[in-house]
């Protein structure tokens, strides 16, 4: 988190910098606000998937698991995450095809400076990759009977 929230910050250090960059030097890029843009998104992405895995947020069935409370409940939580796996494994397989296919086409960005495509769109796939991860960790966790996180 400490890693996404730096993001975060040097995106907003960026954006003041370009600012006054423009304001006392008559100093203009349209790198710069690319950048804030890039920055702001690998930071929301890296930290919003384990964020919302970690405290319970992501699809949530709680209701339905207290509903029907003993096995049947388990089998819908299993069920959930199994879903949940599908869905972000996927995402992040198919982020991977895009980023590779950026990257053999050399795709850039056409700006001050040539920004390959691949290193922003990178973003998608690592974060859907993490947030596979911690899917996994929660069905683990289900199927333990650890429910205090994995019914979230």
């Amino acid at each position: 988190m400490l890693l996404c929230g730096g993001l975060i910050l040097l995106s907003a250090l960026i954006g003041f910098a370009s600012i006054v960059l423009r304001l006392a030097a008559q100093i203009s890029s349209d790198l710069t606000t690319d950048l804030m843009v890039w920055i702001t998104v690998w930071g929301a992405l890296l930290a919003g998937g384990p964020l919302a895995m970690t405290i319970g947020a992501h699809i949530s069935i709680r209701t339905v698991v207290e509903k029907l409370r003993g096995r049947a409940g388990r089998y819908v939580l299993v069920g959930g995450h199994i879903v949940s796996i599908g869905i972000c494994a996927l995402m992040a397989y198919a982020g991977w095809l895009y980023v590779a296919s950026l990257y053999e086409r050399d795709v850039t960005f056409i700006r001050d400076l040539d920004v390959p495509h691949w290193v922003v769109k990178l973003s998608v796939p690592v974060s859907m990759t993490l947030v596979t991860a911690f899917c996994l960790a929660a069905l683990r966790a289900a199927l333990r009977g650890d429910d205090s996180e994995s019914s979230e």
